[in-house]
């Protein structure tokens, strides 16, 4: 991340981030969806998490053990299981063979 963009631009891009609110969006969302969150993130509380998940229909909360934002490299593994898991569970989206080009 620190070689991708200057401070500055970094700074920015997360501002805009945090000022895009697509909460009254969220019942909307059809399809089961997997909520995936640190129990002890230090930049996001799990709490949000929640409201997230219970914001969403389908929606399943799985809290992590750790402190955390995003998955490391120990974990990395672990969450990729648990992302093929809900992907190959019953009712979760089917995803085409092929994506149609950008």
């Amino acid at each position: 991340q620190r070689e991708s963009a200057t401070p500055e631009a970094a700074a920015r891009a997360l501002e805009r981030v945090y000022a895009t609110d697509v909460s009254a969006e969220l019942p909307a969302v059809a399809h089961e969806a997997l909520v995936l969150h640190y129990l002890d993130d230090p930049a996001v509380p799990f709490r949000a998490a929640q409201e997230v998940a219970a914001s969403l229909p389908r929606a399943r909360l799985l809290p992590l053990a750790g402190r955390s934002h995003v998955p490391r490299g120990f974990d990395l593994s672990r969450v990729a299981g648990l992302v093929r898991a809900f992907l190959a569970s019953e009712g979760a989206p089917s995803l085409p063979a092929s994506l149609p080009p950008a």
